[in-house]
């Protein structure tokens, strides 16, 4: 065999592996949510497709993307953020919205889980001490 033909041959092997990958994917992303299947096609589109090895694993790429950004909610939502004892709210603690006890009122620790459970105030007052700093 000459070394064309087998360059030939590895490529349209190449070809081929990489359209059953592809098919595997939009499988795999039909699954999917919509802002799921947006977050698999920003990672699919990171992927090196020359590279076999991450041709095989498409599925375990995007679900890997996945556990990461679960794991940056999970520690953003136990983040303490300091608020008014008196209301609960962090933007009565900074200042910027303070209620009628503001005054008298102490501080305490919530973490953002627990003001979003209260749903008292807009996310973006919740801001760490290391942030406000």
């Amino acid at each position: 065999m000459s070394r064309f033909n087998y360059q030939n041959q590895h490529k349209k092997a190449f070809v081929e592996l990489a359209l059953q990958c592809e098919k595997v994917f939009r499988d795999y992303a039909a699954t999917l949510t919509d802002d799921e299947a947006k977050k698999a096609r920003a990672v699919a589109e990171k992927i090196d497709r020359r590279d076999l090895c991450t041709l095989f694993d498409f599925k375990a790429i995007i679900e890997e993307a996945f556990r990461n950004d679960d794991c940056a909610r999970s520690a953003a939502a136990s983040q303490e953020i300091t608020v008014c004892s008196a209301c609960h709210q962090a933007s009565c603690w900074q200042g910027i919205f303070m209620c009628q006890d503001a005054v008298g009122a102490g501080t305490e620790k919530k973490t953002r889980a627990e003001l979003a459970a209260l749903n008292l105030e807009h996310p973006s007052y919740w801001k760490t001490d290391d942030e406000l700093r």
